[in-house]
């Protein structure tokens, strides 16, 4: 008949429903396609949004690594900047080759950057020599680590043989590496790290020859920087109140 003519003609040409609900007049279909312009539009706030929170975190986590930083995190780790191996010296006196972690593992260590050809070099290490076996002998755990600016191996050796403690081979790749890494200016220079890596003293120098029994030698050069700086701003005032007052 015409009628079921028609009811199946608005069947055929009908959407299929597919399990959703289909908006049946106009003004669902108004309400559908606000709710949709509603969503598109709160997207980009959201996103927005989480960009703020992310960059906030982002903020926090910086601020938290550069406070664990101040609170003294290692800085250094020291295997890294060394060679797989360093030369050690056995109670014989006989040079031996032994892997650097287990020779600096949970010890102090002192970069020791020097060499024979100079005087101020030759004058300071058997200080630290004497310095060294004292801490030691009290069962310190402290390693020096000699880093080399000889000229040849033949020298290298004739000076590493008056010492009783590590050195890096003689032409090491690591060792401009280790200058640059703690800004060593001139020799010699010995920078202290404690076991966990962080550094104790990039001038251990002076502390050593001010106080040999004052392991790990702390903070008392930098406190005679300080002092020998105080020193020097009172001379320079002094100076100027004299050109200020007899002009």
């Amino acid at each position: 008949s015409l009628s079921r003519r028609s009811a199946s003609r608005r069947r055929l040409h009908s959407p299929p429903h597919r399990g959703i609900a289909q908006p049946n007049s106009y003004a669902d279909r108004t309400r559908a396609s606000a709710v949709a312009a509603a969503a598109t539009a709160a997207a980009p706030a959201a996103r927005s949004s989480d960009q703020r929170e992310l960059s906030v975190n982002g903020g926090n986590l910086r601020r938290h690594q550069a406070s664990a930083m101040s609170e003294g995190s290692p800085l250094v780790d020291l295997r890294s900047c060394l060679p797989k191996e360093v030369l050690v010296k056995g109670k014989d006196g006989q040079v031996a080759s032994r892997a650097t972690r287990d020779v600096i593992t949970g010890k102090f260590v002192g970069l020791y950057f020097s060499a024979s050809w100079c005087p101020p070099c030759r004058s300071f290490t058997p200080v630290l020599i004497d310095a060294y076996n004292k801490a030691t002998a009290a069962g310190k755990a402290f390693e020096v680590v000699f880093v080399s600016s000889d000229n040849s191996e033949e020298s290298f050796d004739e000076y590493y043989r008056k010492m009783p403690w590590t050195a890096l081979p003689f032409g090491a790749t690591q060792k401009s590496a280790l200058s640059s890494r703690f800004k060593v200016q001139g020799i010699p220079t010995l920078v202290i790290l404690d076991p966990q890596g962080q550094v104790v003293s990039t001038n251990a120098r002076s502390a050593v020859m001010a106080d040999p029994a004052r392991f790990p030698w702390e903070g008392a050069a930098e406190s005679g920087n300080r002092y020998r700086n105080l020193i020097m701003w009172l001379l320079l005032g002094a100076w100027l109140l004299y050109r200020f007052l007899w002009r």
